[in-house]
Order: structure tokens, then sequence, then C-alpha cells
């Protein structure tokens, strides 16, 4: 699981003093690495917060997109509309309210003020809630 981003300057600040002060004090520092790997992974996380985009097409489509696809195809991902039900997993859909899925994006035949996307692997999670007003005018996309 990834840190939020307000704990990572503590983190970071933390295992950097450790890491200077056995340095200086001359202590074994074969775990350097190990620290230096997850200090990095920590930022990692923070730098590449997922986040969506929702426009309307010309067509009356809606697409949801996200600002990076999965890194690898072994992501299990899932779309989900208000009420918890599951509109696409992986890449599988509903045909009734999906009109095409990606990797990166899901266009939809009507607008859903509040989609969830999850996507899971190896223990690892990140979501993010596709939130529109769909009583407004849209942006075109």
């Amino acid at each position: 699981h990834s840190r939020p981003p307000s704990e990572l300057p503590a983190l970071t600040l933390l295992i950097l003093k450790v890491l200077i002060n056995k340095r200086i004090s001359g202590m074994d520092t074969s775990m350097d690495q190990a620290a230096v790997c997850y200090l990095l992974h920590l930022l990692a996380g923070a730098a590449a917060a997922l986040t969506c985009n929702v426009t309307e097409q010309p067509d009356g489509l809606f697409i949801y997109r996200l600002s990076q696809p999965p890194s690898s195809p072994r992501w299990e991902t899932c779309w989900e509309i208000q009420n918890k039900s599951v509109i696409a997993r992986d890449s599988t859909f509903d045909e009734k309210l999906v009109q095409s899925l990606t990797n990166q994006y899901i266009i939809l035949k009507d607008c859903w003020e509040d989609l969830h996307y999850t996507k899971t692997r190896d223990g690892v999670f990140d979501e993010v809630y596709c939130r529109v007003n769909c009583t407004l005018p849209p942006i075109a996309g």
C-alpha cells in the first residue's frame, strides 16, 4: 500500500537522517541500498498519483481517462458506478453501459457522476474516483 503524500516528507527526512548518521558514526551500511530503494519507491508513488479526467465527445459519449495506464498487463483493473456495480473488469465490460474500454480509458454511453477505478497486483492497490457534475454543460473533448 502506498503512503499518503502528506507523510512522505517526514518519512524521507527520517530515512535520510538515519543514512547520514550511519555514515558519520561508521556503522554498518550494508542495508543502505534497501533504504534508498524504499525511499525511491515512496517518492515514485507520490509523484505518480493517479488522476482521472472526464470529457463528453461530440457524439454524446463520455470518456473517463486515467492519467496513466497500468504499467503491466498483470494489474487487475475494475470500474464501478455509484452503487458499487462493476461495469468493467480487466478487458470485459457491460455492453449496455460501456461503448469501449482500453487500459487508459473507458467510454460510457451515459454520464455517471462518480465512477470508481481500482487496480491491484501482488498486494499493491491504487484507486481513483472520476467525478463530474452531469447536470452542468460538459466540456467537449
